[in-house]
């Protein structure tokens, strides 16, 4: 499979869910755990949006499709 095929695959994954992803999605889309997502999140390599759903005091964590689309790119063009 080459690298754009690779790529094409992810593309047709992320047409399936919505514009903000959470921690949960994201791991099940590049096949890694929950706490490499937030390593991710914390290192700059996934751009991370924090709503308040609700009046709770801790917001919850979105992640934009494109960041991950983004990342798995470069991912798959550095592993060449």
């Amino acid at each position: 499979m080459t690298n754009k095929q690779v790529i094409e695959e992810l593309n047709d994954e992320l047409n399936g869910y919505p514009v903000m992803l959470t921690v949960t999605q994201t791991a099940g889309i590049l096949n890694i755990s929950r706490t490499t997502v937030y390593r991710l999140l914390d290192a700059g390599d996934l751009e991370r949006i924090r709503v308040h759903l609700t009046t709770r005091d801790k917001p919850s964590v979105r992640i934009p499709a494109e960041s991950v689309r983004k990342l798995f790119t470069s991912w798959v063009e550095n592993a060449s």
